[in-house]
């Protein structure tokens, strides 16, 4: 059930990544306890998954490196 609602949560990185990866960045900061850091790991891994399935990935990154140059790295 968690990876469905997780892919959910996911597949809107086909419209705007910012805000999935910066939502990361705050759970991968804030995570103490171990359910926190599964749902982070979880939703890191489906991220990847999705983000490889993209037409122009590349492009996508290259644009957030540039207008946050701090948001990929903190990821």
């Amino acid at each position: 059930m968690r990876r469905i609602i997780g892919l959910g949560y996911v597949a809107g990185i086909k419209y705007e990544m910012t805000s999935v990866l910066r939502f990361l960045v705050i759970l991968g900061e804030k995570a103490k306890t171990d359910e926190a850091k599964d749902t982070f790991n979880l939703l890191s891994r489906l991220l990847v998954e999705q983000m490889v399935k993209l037409p122009g990935i590349s492009t996508s990154l290259a644009q957030i490196d540039y207008a946050y140059p701090g948001l990929l790295n903190s990821f």
